[in-house]
Formats: structure tokens, sequence, C-alpha cells
């Protein structure tokens, strides 16, 4: 006969995670990249497409989200993301353009672009740590709700 160690689980606060999303502007979410190139990607993209200015967030080492300013149409954001998982696939090689393909894939389903805004298991909620330009648009609607999370969050 086997018998059961008597133990007690601790239930951990269940937190929801959440994003910010958006079917008019261009969110990017790179992953396994270094700070240089989602610097370079965010500098670059703002000047080719004017795209108004960005903010550029870290979510855990190695790992970043951009979010441009100006409200683009879906042709546009489509384009504009196919430009991106190309300009990945020659700085870091297929797998690091592969898993950016797949995250663009699933918004193109949802039909709008999401970027984390809370904590997600064992990664804190992500930090601002570029902004250039305008910040009137979309990066406006981005912090808006940042700070309405982390005020929700806190006071809980």
């Amino acid at each position: 006969m086997v018998k059961k160690k008597n133990t007690t689980h601790r239930l951990k606060p269940f937190y929801p995670m959440l994003g910010f999303t958006t079917n008019k502007g261009l969110l990017l979410d790179l992953d396994k990249v270094s700070y240089s190139l989602a610097l370079q990607i965010a500098e670059n993209f703002n000047k080719k497409h004017h795209l108004k200015g960005y903010i550029l967030n870290t979510t855990s080492k190695g790992n970043y989200n951009i979010i441009f300013n100006k409200p683009l149409t879906t042709t546009q954001i489509h384009s504009t993301a196919g430009k991106v998982y190309f300009y990945l696939l020659s700085a870091k090689g297929k797998k690091t353009a592969d898993n950016f393909g797949l995250w663009f894939i699933l918004q193109c389903v949802k039909k709008a672009m999401t970027v984390r805004i809370s904590p997600k298991l064992s990664k804190p909620e992500p930090r601002i740590i570029k902004m250039k330009g305008k910040l009137d648009q979309i990066c406006k609607q981005y912090l808006e709700t940042f700070d309405l999370y982390k005020e929700i969050y806190r006071n809980t």
C-alpha cells in the first residue's frame, strides 16, 4: 500500500496576462535579438516609413516590443511587417525570423496587433527603454493603456 504525502499547496494569486491591441498601428514583438538590432529596426523603419515616432520596450533579456506612432491601414501594416521579417532573416537568420513570422501570422488571424503590458509567468511587465519622436497617436493610446494597467494592477 502506497501512502501519499500530506502536502498543502498554496495557490499563487492569478493575474491574467494583459495586452495592448490595435488594428490601426504597427506593433512588433522581437524575440532573441540584441538591443542594438531592436533599436536599429525601430530607427530604420521609423525613418524609412515615416512612422512619426516609437516606443521601444524590453519584455525580458533579448526580447523587445516596438510600438510605432503613426496609424496605418491594414495593407500598410502587413507590408511593413513583411519587410521586418526579411530584415530579421538577413540579420539574424531563419529561426529568429520564423519566430517573428509566427507571431505576425497570429496577429493577422486576429485582425489586430497585440503586445503584452502585464507580467507573464516569470517575466516582469515590459519596461520602456526608449521613446522617440511624436507620441500623440498610437503611442499615446499605448501609454494610456499601460498606465491604466499599472494603476489597477498595483491596487490589487
